[in-house]
C-alpha cells in the first residue's frame, strides 16, 4: 500500500513499518508463536497462523486462531480462514467472519458474496505486511443496500501496526465511522495506543508519530475498507 508506506516514511528508525512474514504452525504438538494484538473492542488477544496447503486462489490458505485459557489450560479456538487478497500479493490475508462466529465466508465465492450483500453486521481480519487488522462492519438494513445510499454504514475499526524488531511492540490505531461509497457521513472519532516492553519504548514510538501522521493513516484504513466492499461485496 503505497499511502501507507509515504504516511510512515518519517518513522527513520523502522517502528511500526515492516514486512512481517505469517507464523505457520505444521505441528499440532508443536510451542505456538502467539502474535499479541489489540481487537476492536479493545481486549488484547494472542493469535497464530495456520497454512494449508492449496493450488488455487479461491481456496483458505489457511486459518487464524487464538489463544483461549480454561482452568490453566492453554489452547486455541479457530477464528476465521484465511484468504489471500490477491493472488500476485502473497504478504496479505483476507478473513471474514458472521455477527455469532460460526460463519466464514470467502472473497471468491459467488454464493458467499450474494450472503454477504444481504447481511447487516459481519468481521473482516487482515494480516500481513506488519499488520493485524479487525474491522466491524453494521448496517440497520442490508450491508451494500445502505452502503450505496444516503443511510451509509458504521466502520469499527483497529488496526495494530508491529515493529520490524519486535513484535511485541506495536501501535494500534482505533477508529469508528459513518460512511457511504462516496463520503464520510459523521465525525470521525480516533484514537490510539501503544503497546512496548518499557516506558523508554513508548515514548520513542509516541515521539515519532505526528497529529498529521495519524490523521493520514486513519483516511487510509477508511478507504481500504469502503474499497474492499466496492471491490469485493457490493459490485454489480
Amino acid at each position: 500500500m503505497k499511502i501507507f508506506k509515504t504516511s510512515f516514511i518519517l518513522l527513520t528508525t523502522g517502528l511500526l513499518f515492516s514486512c512481517a512474514d505469517l507464523y505457520y504452525a505444521t505441528n499440532p504438538e508443536a510451542v505456538f508463536d502467539w502474535t499479541k494484538f489489540i481487537d476492536n473492542k479493545g481486549n488484547m488477544q494472542e493469535a497464530t497462523f495456520f497454512k494449508a496447503v492449496t493450488t488455487k486462489k479461491e481456496d483458505a490458505k489457511g486459518t487464524i486462531n487464538i489463544k483461549t485459557t480454561f482452568s490453566g489450560i492453554t489452547s486455541h479456538r479457530e477464528l476465521a480462514d484465511l484468504y489471500l487478497l490477491d493472488e500476485y500479493d502473497k504478504n496479505i490475508y483476507l478473513g471474514i467472519v458472521n455477527k455469532s462466529g460460526d460463519r466464514y465466508f470467502s472473497p471468491y465465492s459467488k454464493d458467499d458474496i450474494l450472503n454477504l450483500k444481504a447481511e447487516r453486521y459481519f468481521d473482516l481480519y487482515e494480516i500481513g505486511k506488519g499488520r493485524i487488522s479487525q474491522t466491524t462492519y453494521f448496517s440497520k438494513n442490508k450491508l451494500c443496500q445502505d452502503f450505496i445510499s444516503k443511510n451509509g454504514i458504521l466502520l469499527n475499526i483497529a488496526s495494530n501496526y508491529y515493529d520490524l524488531r519486535n513484535e511485541n511492540t506495536f501501535y494500534t490505531l482505533f477508529i469508528k465511522a459513518k460512511l457511504n461509497n462516496k463520503k464520510i457521513l459523521d465525525k470521525v472519532d480516533y484514537s490510539y495506543e501503544i503497546t512496548a516492553n518499557t516506558t523508554q519504548q513508548k515514548e520513542e514510538i509516541k515521539r515519532a508519530i505526528t497529529d498529521q501522521e495519524v490523521e493520514k493513516l486513519v483516511l487510509v484504513n477508511l478507504s481500504e475498507k469502503a474499497g474492499f466492499l466496492d471491490h469485493f461485496i457490493c459490485t454489480k
